[in-house]
C-alpha cells in the first residue's frame, strides 16, 4: 500500500513539474511573440485580434511544451536493455534470453513491463508493431531480441519529443507571420496618417 501511495505521489510530482515548465516555456515564447511586432513597427497597438491569436497560442503552447517536457521526463525512465534483461530473470522459468523469445513470452515481457514502468506504458502501443518484425526477424537470440525491443521504445519516444517540437515551432511561425503582418499593415497606415498630416 505504501509503495503504491508513494508511486502515485512520484507520478503526480513529474505531472505537476511538467505542467509548470510547460508553463515556463510557453511564456518565454510568448514574450518572444510580444516583441516580434515592436521589432517591425515602434509603436505597435495591441488590437483584439492580435490579442486573441496570442492568447490561443499561450494556451497551444502550454499544451504541446507540457507534453514536450513529460516525454524527454519518460525517456529518462525508459529500460536499458540490461534492464529489461534483470525482469526477464524475475519471471516465470521458460523465459531465458539466451534463446529466441515466442509471442507468449513477449507478452509477459510487455505485462511486466507496463508493471515495473508504468510512465512507458503509452509508448508500447506504437512499438507493437514493431515486435511482429522483432518476432519474425529469424532465431535471434533474446538477448539480442530484447536489445531491439529497448531501441524501439527509444525511438517511439524521441518521434513523440520531435513532434511536440515540431508543433511548437509550426504554432509559432503561424502566430509570428500573422502579427509581423499586422505590424506592417499597422506601419503602412502610420505612414499615411503622417502623409497626410504632413500636407495638411
Amino acid at each position: 500500500m505504501i509503495k503504491y501511495i508513494c508511486s502515485v505521489l512520484w507520478g503526480i510530482g513529474h505531472i505537476l513539474s511538467s505542467v509548470f515548465f510547460g508553463c515556463l516555456i510557453s511564456l518565454v515564447l510568448m514574450g518572444v511573440l510580444c516583441l516580434l511586432p515592436r521589432l517591425v513597427v515602434m509603436r505597435y497597438r495591441w488590437e483584439i485580434t492580435g490579442i486573441g491569436a496570442l492568447v490561443v497560442f499561450v494556451l497551444f503552447a502550454w499544451f504541446q511544451a507540457t507534453l514536450l517536457v513529460g516525454g524527454i521526463k519518460v525517456k529518462g525512465l525508459v529500460p536499458t536493455t540490461q534492464e529489461i534483461e534483470q525482469l526477464v530473470k524475475a519471471l516465470p522459468a521458460g523465459i531465458n534470453a539466451s534463446s529466441p523469445l515466442d509471442a507468449n513470452q513477449w507478452a509477459a515481457i510487455e505485462q511486466e513491463i507496463e508493471k515495473q514502468f508504468p510512465l512507458v506504458t503509452p509508448f508500447l502501443g506504437s512499438v507493437r508493431k514493431e515486435l511482429e518484425g522483432i518476432r519474425q526477424g529469424g532465431m535471434q537470440q533474446g538477448g539480442i531480441q530484447l536489445a531491439r525491443f529497448s531501441r524501439q521504445i527509444h525511438r517511439a519516444i524521441n518521434y513523440y519529443i520531435l513532434r511536440r517540437i515540431l508543433w511548437l515551432l509550426g504554432g509559432l511561425l503561424v502566430v509570428g507571420v500573422f502579427l509581423g503582418h499586422d505590424a506592417t499593415r499597422q506601419g503602412r497606415q502610420q505612414q499615411r496618417r503622417m502623409q497626410m498630416d504632413y500636407f495638411t
